[in-house]
């Protein structure tokens, strides 16, 4: 299917505006990005500190006496899906507590509207940065996918 020429520029010149709301995006990213990463920086060393910590020891003895039984997998499950649960709550408040802070570009423009770019932020700073540092709860998924291979 080929694109007329007219819908080509329209989008392109949509791709490359850099009128004034676009760059006021661009600044709420770069702020709530900051903030995210700020914020699951300290949270993710407080429970790796408070909770990864305690349980690695005992976690790396159960996983090399295991045996591939159905208890184990329901075991290990109903652990993975609690840190979930937990981690995934965290999340939730993490992100009420960045939204605590006003947008930087809807103090400087009355007629942006704030937050839209949100979930673009969440989904890839909150979600990306706060799981990598921590190795621990990567690693259950990881020996959950050995289990069941």
């Amino acid at each position: 299917m080929k694109i007329p020429r007219s819908v080509f520029q329209e989008r392109w010149d949509k791709l490359v505006s850099t009128d004034t709301i676009r760059v006021l995006k661009i600044v709420e990213i770069a702020q709530y990005t900051i903030l995210y990463f700020a914020l699951s920086v300290v949270v993710a060393r407080f429970v790796n500190g408070v909770y990864y910590e305690k349980v690695k020891d005992s976690r790396e003895q159960e996983h090399r006496k295991r045996q591939r039984s159905i208890p184990d997998l329901v075991k290990r499950l109903s652990i993975l899906c609690m840190e979930l649960f937990v981690l995934t709550v965290l999340i939730f408040y993490m992100r009420k507590v960045v939204l605590l802070v006003p947008s930087i570009a809807s103090l400087y423009n009355k007629r942006f509207k704030p937050h839209t770019t949100m979930h673009f932020i969440v989904e890839i700073t909150l979600m990306f940065a706060f799981m990598e540092m921590m190795p621990q709860f990567r690693i259950q998924f990881e020996r959950l996918g050995e289990w069941l291979i």
